[in-house]
């Protein structure tokens, strides 16, 4: 089953529709990437699959349970560190985690000995 299934999607700002009976699944363990020209709406489509925006006609089914998170475009400018930083405070339980990860990997690529590690 699809984590996100997108079906007969419809979707109009003005007379040209942005989505027009647009289909879309994205399964477990698929990386997606979301490319197009200024306006063509790539921000929209992420609105709607973070259910921030509505479909005029169409659906989208979404497993049970799912966490759909996205990154705002621009970032608050009173944020304080790193991108990697800023993304880390997103996902608060993991973000210990990840920063060890990112640590060792980060020691790794600079030392690749295991000497470290003992």
């Amino acid at each position: 089953m699809s984590l996100i299934s997108m079906h007969g999607a419809w979707l109009s700002f003005s007379d040209a529709p942005l989505l027009d009976n647009a289909e879309l699944h994205i399964e477990d363990n698929e990386r997606v990437c979301l490319v197009g020209r200024n306006g063509a709406g790539k921000s929209t489509l992420m609105k709607i699959l973070n259910r921030e925006q509505g479909l005029d006609d169409g659906g989208i089914i979404y497993e049970q349970d799912l966490i759909v998170a996205r990154l705002q475009q621009d970032p608050p400018r009173n944020v304080a560190g790193t991108v990697y930083d800023f993304v880390a405070e997103g996902i608060a339980e993991q973000a210990a985690y990840l920063k060890a990860y990112h640590d060792v990997s980060h020691q790794v690529m600079t030392d690749p000995s295991d000497k470290k590690f003992k």
